[in-house]
């Protein structure tokens, strides 16, 4: 991740970052899951650079998952729940 990203992180700790359902999350908090969430993708002992593909449409869910797939090294590909399994794999280059 940027520098400019972690140091945002670190300077809004306790300002909202997130709205959803009438409740609020943190900068520091979204910072704490997402490390976590890097942290068990960087257990996986996937190959530096792989992709992980991310299905999260409009959750808070999606924005740890993504910036915590970043943290890890590895790069997020968006996988939009209308395409049927035969576009997916057709879409995917190796």
């Amino acid at each position: 991740m940027s520098q400019f990203i972690e140091e945002c992180f670190e300077l809004f700790a306790n300002r909202r970052f997130i709205e959803s359902m009438g409740s609020f999350d943190t900068y520091g908090q979204i910072n704490w899951l997402s490390k976590d969430f890097a942290s068990y993708l960087q257990s996986l002992h996937l190959e530096k650079g792989a992709c992980v593909a991310l299905m999260y449409p409009n959750v808070v869910e999606y924005v740890i998952a993504m910036i915590g797939t970043l943290r890890a090294g590895f790069m997020v590909i968006n996988i939009n729940p209308f395409y049927i399994s035969a576009r997916i794999g057709s879409t995917i280059k190796r």
